[in-house]
């Protein structure tokens, strides 16, 4: 697990030759920018990987598990670790052996880790030789990106082969959302892809003109949609009941009613004190 060496005063000096953050369930690298490749390994299936690792349920009752679709799946464990806590102390020390494996095996150090996901981790600048230990678990590379931002306590992904981003934090089924991926998501991938070609001054031209056009309403009602859990046109107009009335589909008729505040400080703002 060591490697050694001698001290001017010829002690011995031990060096552990991987990484301790394996026991980290969530960590992010003190880093704002990465430009590299940067691949995203999880565990196949982490939870029932643990649980058939280390015996904990039947295999056949695994097996049922296994059968059905993945949020039926993920809220019967949750079911079960609810009537029986050992499973969960199970499936989370189970994950972190696993991760130390990882780390062990491929020499990980500190400065190859981006990030941390519960069993999910990102590596920067490698492609790791040793990634199944045992018969059941498997760390698979399930994304690669080229670029990785961080603002404002934001992490921002960018797969420059696909042209796609993925933003830490946010559900999927909002970044997915078509307004949002013809307004927001758009604003990203352009300034990203500037960025993957090291265009810095473009990406000031373009957030000055977006900038601008936005704050005018000039641009397409989508990018005004709010880029958060509730993904709707937030609107200046009040129901009968004093609500603000919100619209989850919105036309440029809707323009002079629909508030774009939200998306301007959580996101552009950051961007623009950050490339300026």
């Amino acid at each position: 697990m060591h490697e050694s060496d001698r001290d001017s005063e010829g002690f011995y000096v031990l060096h552990r030759k991987y990484s301790t953050l394996y026991k980290k369930v969530n960590y992010t690298a003190p880093v704002t920018m990465v430009q590299n490749r940067i691949t995203e390994y999880d565990i196949h299936s982490a939870n029932l990987s643990m649980l058939r690792t280390y015996r904990k349920l039947k295999p056949s009752t695994i097996d049922d598990l296994e059968s059905l679709p993945k949020h039926d799946r993920q809220v019967i464990i949750g079911k079960l670790q609810r009537e029986d806590p050992s499973i969960k102390k199970v499936i989370a020390k189970g994950i972190i052996h696993a991760k130390e494996m990882l780390f062990q095996e491929n020499g990980i150090q500190d400065e190859d880790v981006l990030s941390i996901k519960n069993d999910a981790v990102f590596v920067i600048g490698r492609k790791l030789k040793k990634t199944t230990f045992g018969e059941f678990i498997e760390f698979r590379a399930k994304n690669t990106f080229s670029l990785y931002l961080q603002l404002d306590k934001i992490e921002y992904y960018y797969d420059k082969a696909n042209d796609h981003v993925v933003i830490k934090g946010i559900k999927d089924s909002v970044l997915e959302d078509p307004d949002i991926q013809v307004g927001m998501m758009n604003f990203f991938r352009t300034i990203m892809k500037y960025l993957c070609y090291d265009r810095r001054d473009k990406v000031r031209e373009y957030l000055i003109e977006f900038s601008d056009a936005y704050k005018k309403k000039k641009l397409p009602i989508q990018y005004y949609k709010e880029l958060s859990g509730s993904c709707v046109y937030r609107t200046n107009l009040i129901q009968i009941d004093n609500y603000s009335l919100n619209l989850t589909v919105a036309t440029d008729a809707d323009k002079e009613h629909v508030l774009g505040t939200y998306n301007y400080r959580r996101f552009v703002i950051p961007f623009i004190q950050a490339f300026q």
